[in-house]
């Protein structure tokens, strides 16, 4: 992909060409849920982009207040009877208009999203976009940096519904707006407060515009509604040139009105200076491996945000994801441990241990503010793990291990006993898991009644992960003085590695059956969720069928951007995730590639193989192939899954926080990725 000069700038011929510009999206958070994301072209191409979707629930409830801004400049130059030149790009109908992409020359996403556009009469004008920390603010200032001046006349559109929603003009029901002096207010409903728009422009036109029809591209290629309606009420008009060059506006839902878009920008610029200050990458890593691992870094805290209680939590990714129980104890390592950040690491297990009920923590937590979800079988037992690293590098911190050590031996109880959607210890000792068509695995894709990939049973990783946590609560229980649950964890871990390995090793094939004991038998489908029987802590394997796992998934499944859902050469092989929502569903985890077992794969190639110098250039160079052949959807980010063939395009959600955290999680590990 052709950049500029470096990773957080685009020159003019990416820019303008709209296959690239409008298929690469920027993205900025505040910490709370909300955000501000777009394209490159800035042109919308989601229902989920807009200059701020406030979190009026933080970090959910999330709504979609100022879509974007319809922009033109006149410069003196130019008749009255001669068209402005228009800055802005929407699709209608398959027709791109404006098409202002054609005068970018630039755009920087370092500090915050920045466009520059060269006109054709040498005027240079310049947008930048900051959101305020902590609450639900936007800053958007206009600058010309060059050539004569003229007037920049500003539209905003509004569209205020929920973000996952798209709004109608003829649905009535929009939303009341007012304006008073310098100040713009529009309703977003019962019970939330307003948008409010504060603006220093020097004149404002009250008509009301309707943009009737804007599409979303890719909202078109998911199957899914992609027109819109915009509301424009009013035009903001400023005179640039002489001795004014300069015009903002800053946004808010129920933000602190008297904020200045100056200090916002300071604020932003300063924060994501101080994201990395104090990460180093290796000396002896590549430069291309050192930027990316600098740019994925740089952005965890869009990730890790905070809950209304105050406390922290990981959201999935953006931009449709919540905060979902398995996604954020795998990504836990990753997102704080390896970052420096172990405070927030113990404020996300606190969140969680919070909501444990009948031995399980949430598998989500929805979007609407409901009671959570709790069907999932993994995610409880990733929490065990996320529990063992937190004590492994903060052992000082033993009053909140202790604490949670209690909740520990509660879970594991629980498991034995049985506990909700029939997870129970089998005689075997393996855990089993699921009834009917439940899937409480993360590979959890159902079409109505139909499980596309059904695992009731006892699947590998589960057991794997079952294993990992008896062994941790018997370290814990030993660390107590408490003997019993140590020799009783100690005991079942045994006989869990006995079974283990007399009911999953697959003589045939070398690897792992998937899932054993299911209604229609063993299931010896080559699948990505036995790598992780070999990158766990602690593991029940010898070390020769280690190997002949890591050798197996090399083969079958693994890609530069991570491994594949399952082996190509199986009947129900799948590799392109798209099409509509069904269709979507069914290839989900048939073969697309996902992005996050990338870090179990290398961390069990270690533990199977060792870590000498072969190990550490073959991890090298996996990451510059998975920096320079990864498909960029999202600046900063790892994506969800990629097409299982190639070119491995990016699909799903393009920043995932799961696999930016894996990525890290293993450079830092591995002493790649080191903290100051």
């Amino acid at each position: 992909m052709s950049r500029g000069t470096d990773l957080a700038t685009f020159d003019a011929s990416f820019c303008q060409d709209l296959a690239r510009s409008a298929h690469t999206e920027w993205l900025e958070t505040n910490g709370i849920g909300g955000y501000a994301s777009g394209t490159v072209a800035g042109m919308p191409t989601r229902r989920y982009h807009a200059l701020l979707v406030a979190s009026l629930r933080p970090p959910t409830h999330r709504v979609a207040t100022l879509m974007a801004m319809d922009e033109t400049f006149a410069p003196p130059s130019l008749t009255q009877d001669d068209d402005a030149y228009a800055l802005s790009a929407f699709e209608y109908d398959g027709v791109v208009h404006p098409t202002g992409h054609l005068y970018l020359v630039e755009f920087a996403s370092d500090p915050y999203p920045t466009w520059r556009w060269r006109l054709p009469n040498g005027s240079e004008l310049r947008r930048e976009l900051a959101l305020a920390h902590g609450e639900n603010t936007v800053a958007i200032r206009y600058r010309l940096t060059d050539g004569p001046g003229g007037v920049l006349r500003l539209r905003p559109r509004l569209v205020c519904r929920d973000y996952h929603s798209l709004r109608r003009h003829e649905a009535g029901d929009h939303p009341v707006v007012t304006v008073d002096g310098r100040r713009l207010a529009a309703s977003l409903g019962v019970d939330a407060p307003d948008l409010v728009i504060q603006h220093d422009a020097d004149d404002i036109d009250n008509t009301e515009i309707w943009y009737h029809g804007a599409q979303y591209a890719v909202e078109r290629e998911r199957g899914q509604d992609c027109a819109e309606d915009h509301l424009s009420p009013v035009e903001f008009s400023a005179v640039l040139g002489g001795a004014r060059d300069t015009v903002t506006l800053v946004a808010t839902v129920g933000g602190d009105v008297s904020v200045t878009a100056a200090s916002v920008f300071d604020a932003a610029r300063l924060r994501r200076s101080r994201q990395c200050a104090n990460l180093r990458v290796a000396e002896d890593v590549p430069e291309p491996v050192r930027d990316g691992l600098r740019e994925i870094a740089g952005r965890v805290s869009d990730y890790v945000v905070r809950r209304g209680d105050s406390r922290r939590t990981i959201l999935a990714g953006y931009p449709w994801f919540a905060d979902w129980g398995r996604d954020t104890m795998i990504a836990l390592p990753g997102l704080t441990l390896a970052v420096g950040d172990a405070d927030a690491a113990r404020e996300i297990i606190d969140t969680y241990a919070r909501h444990c009920v009948d031995g399980l923590i949430p598998n989500r937590f929805p979007d609407a503010g409901e009671e959570p979800d709790y069907n999932t079988a993994d995610a409880t037992l990733w929490f065990v793990e996320a529990i063992r690293q937190y004590a492994e590098h903060r052992p000082q911190d033993s009053i909140a291990v202790d604490e949670w050590y209690t909740l520990l031996r509660d879970i594991i109880g629980a498991h034995r006993r049985g506990t909700r959607h029939n997870i129970h210890v089998a005689e075997d000792g393996l855990l089993h898991a699921g009834e009917g068509a439940s899937q409480l695995t993360w590979m959890d894709a159902k079409i109505g009644d139909w499980a596309v990939t059904p695992r009731v049973g006892k699947p590998v990783e589960i057991n794997a992960l079952w294993y990992n946590a008896l062994r941790t609560v018997e370290s814990l229980a030993r660390r107590a003085g408490d003997g019993p649950t140590e020799a009783r964890c100690a005991a079942d871990a045994e006989q869990v590695r006995e079974s283990f390995i007399a009911r999953f090793v697959n003589a045939a094939n070398g690897g792992l059956y998937d899932v054993v004991d299911s209604p229609d038998g063993d299931d010896a489908t080559v699948r990505p969720n036995q790598i992780i029987a070999v990158s766990l802590h602690h593991r029940a394997l010898p070390n020769d069928a280690e190997r002949g796992v890591v050798d197996v998934v090399r083969r079958r499944l693994l890609t530069p951007v991570g491994l594949r859902s399952l082996a190509p050469n199986h009947p129900a092989y799948n590799p392109v995730y798209a099409g509509s929502p069904a269709e979507r569903d069914a290839s989900y985890h048939q073969g697309p590639v996902w992005g996050w077992p990338w870090g179990p794969y290398f961390t069990a190639l270690g533990n199977a193989y060792g870590r000498d110098a072969a190990y550490r250039t073959t991890l090298v160079e996996a990451l510059s192939a998975l920096f320079s052949e990864r498909d960029v959807r999202g600046i900063g980010g790892i994506a969800e899954i990629y097409d299982g063939r190639e070119p491995h395009a990016a699909r799903g959600c393009p920043w995932q926080a799961w696999s930016v955290a894996e990525v890290l999680r293993v450079a830092w590990e591995e002493g790649l990725l080191e903290r100051r």
